[in-house]
């Protein structure tokens, strides 16, 4: 049964989906939305403007536009016109009125604009916000009675979740309630329960956005019941919480007490017990309040032993991660006999088959590995793991089904581990991997549009998390050879600049530094710079030399090299360099590539997250 993607929707009958605002005022997405969802909303809104060549621009709010951003919105309207970009600003500070905002006149000479913002604003609307849900109400439906003529679904479905879907605001979620519709079917949840089940989903992905002083208080209205809800409501200013809840679901009135019975006992032990303990007992400053809540929500709650073994299994990340396959083997094996050893979790059960599947992948036995994956998973949730564990194996998962041409399968796990490390807190830069490894499978499978914002946020997320610079180094490869395949050289050139820079500066290898200086000699000898192209294609040879590259790799370089040539009427020297690659691509053997370069300098790391760096 497929599940339903915003990016990418397309209605029953197989067609994108547009809109056509009535009126020119911009998207707002407001501080409440969390960030990765912001970032969703503003790719499906580019989608849904007009046609797919639409790019985006983005500049940032503190006092206001900067001199530098006002001066490159004037050059990008001479230069393209007022409709051939969506205009992003995102507000960096609090205390801003939307009004100051969209009074410059840098963005009222574009059709398209959006503004998202870090913190509330004086007189947000939220209009267009609305518009957009409708759409994908409208279209959600429309592919569910599709899907009940063709798989026998309730056919009263739609009815079964309206009234949620009306209370809701954000479009991911109305498309993760008719999902939760998909899911509660397929898992043959009875009839009468499906109901519960889908407001429970939902509810507890709003909760796991909140902050943790807030899920604190709201167990504590939990336990009051209705009647708590409804005394609150008189005096709402005063309950945090309560302002809080109501904001992310767009609740108004007395309509927040339809909720407060899926607050019950059993409903906030089962969501709230695990999230709870973490704040109650973290590395840092536990939540005020945590540990008491701890107490009501189980009395025998105790931070657990420390598991002996993880320590020696996060030992085999950081060899995979250093490519030492053999070293990683030799302590899988011996690890393994130990897995039933008394105090040894799930968790640490789950990141040993983890570890056990990423090593089979960089060796190219994709087969073997997939099993692997899945068993991890499996024991992930018989262990009741938290939703950042779930999402490290679904990354590298995805990842694998990605390198072995199974984009369709793997594009939704990319989005579900983004969605499982944000509810789980993730680092910054962990989301930013994930955010990386997603853009490049747009990117391969030819949708640059949807890719490059990816990449961007991805950036902009390793930047914030203090990514080394190995890791922004690749990323800003991978997007400039994107902006240079689409057209973009200009603004492709000082990326790989930047990347070669960082990549020096990290002590990147010599292949991976030279793969960049092809990368961008193959730029500038397109753009007519053949002068400072040429010695860039000899340092690119020279650098894959010294790191031993591939005979594979040393060929491309050579045969770009010699078009150089050829191009400025030096045919014996690219004579010369095609005999060489011919050589070259005679000798080599074939050897099965394990992932791609950015996969494997990106492997699993010892630091949990499972994705290196």
């Amino acid at each position: 049964m497929r599940a339903l993607h915003l990016i990418g929707l397309r209605t029953a009958t197989g067609e994108k989906v547009r809109l056509y605002p009535a009126d020119t005022f911009p998207l707002f997405l407001p501080s409440w939305l969390v960030e990765s969802d912001r970032e969703i909303l503003l790719a499906f809104y580019q989608q849904i403007l007009g046609e797919d060549t639409l790019r985006r621009a983005e500049v940032e709010w503190y006092r206001s536009i900067v001199d530098a951003d006002r001066e490159f919105l004037r050059n990008l309207r001479e230069r393209h016109g007022s409709d051939e970009f969506l205009v992003v600003v995102k507000v960096r500070r609090p205390d801003v009125d939307l009004n100051d905002v969209l009074a410059q006149p840098e963005l009222q000479g574009f059709q398209h604009v959006a503004i998202t913002s870090d913190f509330p604003v004086a007189n947000e609307r939220l209009g267009k916000l609305g518009e957009i849900g409708r759409l994908v109400q409208t279209t959600a439906e429309e592919i569910y009675e599709e899907m009940v003529r063709e798989l026998g679904l309730r056919p009263d479905g739609i009815e079964l979740v309206e009234p949620l879907v009306q209370t809701l605001l954000n479009p991911i979620l109305v498309i993760e309630t008719y999902n939760a519709l998909l899911d509660v079917h397929a898992e043959n949840v009875a009839r009468e329960n499906q109901r519960d089940a889908i407001y429970r989903r939902i509810l507890g992905r709003l909760l796991d956005t909140m902050p943790g002083g807030e899920v604190v208080g709201l167990v504590v209205l939990a336990l009051r019941g209705e009647k708590g809800f409804a005394a609150a409501m008189k005096e709402p200013e005063r309950t945090n919480v309560l302002a809080s809840l109501r904001g992310r679901m767009l609740v108004r009135d007395r309509k927040i007490i339809l909720w407060a019975r899926f607050l019950s006992e059993e409903f906030v032990r089962e969501l709230l017990r695990e999230r709870v303990q973490r704040l109650a007992y973290p590395e840092a400053r536990p939540a005020h309040g945590a540990r008491r809540v701890m107490k009501w929500l189980d009395p025998a709650a105790q931070p657990v032993a420390k598991d002996r073994l993880r320590a020696d299994v996060f030992a085999i990340f950081k060899w995979l991660n250093e490519g030492q396959l053999g070293r990683a083997r030799t302590e899988l094996q011996a690890l393994e006999s130990r897995l039933d050893e008394p105090g040894v979790t799930m968790v640490t059960r789950s990141y040993y088959w983890l570890a056990a599947a990423r090593m089979l992948h960089l060796e190219g036995r994709w087969a073997e590995a997939e099993s692997l994956f899945r068993k991890a998973l499996s024991l992930q949730k018989e262990g009741g793991a938290n939703a950042k564990i779930h999402g490290i194996i679904l990354h590298n998962l995805a990842c694998g089904l990605r390198d072995n041409g199974r984009w369709t399968e793997a594009e939704p796990l990319f989005h579900e581990a983004l969605r499982l490390g944000e509810e789980g807190g993730d680092t910054a830069t962990s989301r930013g991997l994930t955010l990386h490894e997603l853009a490049c499978g747009l990117s391969d499978n030819g949708r640059w549009a949807e890719a490059e914002p990816v990449f961007r946020e991805a950036l902009r997320l390793k930047e914030k998390g203090g990514a080394t610079a190995i890791s922004r180094s690749i990323t800003l490869h991978e997007l400039a050879c994107g902006l240079c395949d689409n057209g973009c050289w200009a603004e492709a050139e000082p990326l790989f600049r930047e990347a070669l820079r960082l990549g020096e500066e990290g002590g990147d290898t010599a292949t991976s530094r030279g793969i960049t200086l092809h990368e961008l000699a193959c730029g500038l000898c397109d753009n007519g710079r053949w002068a400072e192209a040429e010695p860039m294609f000899l340092e690119a040879l020279r650098l894959k030399r010294e790191g031993a590259a591939s005979a594979e790799e040393l060929a491309v370089t050579l045969r770009a090299y010699s078009r150089g040539l050829r191009a400025h009427g030096r045919h014996e020297e690219a004579a010369l360099l095609e005999a060489e690659a011919d050589l070259l691509d005679e000798a080599a053997t074939r050897v099965v590539e394990t992932s791609t370069q950015a996969t494997a300098r990106e492997a699993v790391g010892p630091d949990e997250s499972g994705r290196g760096d």
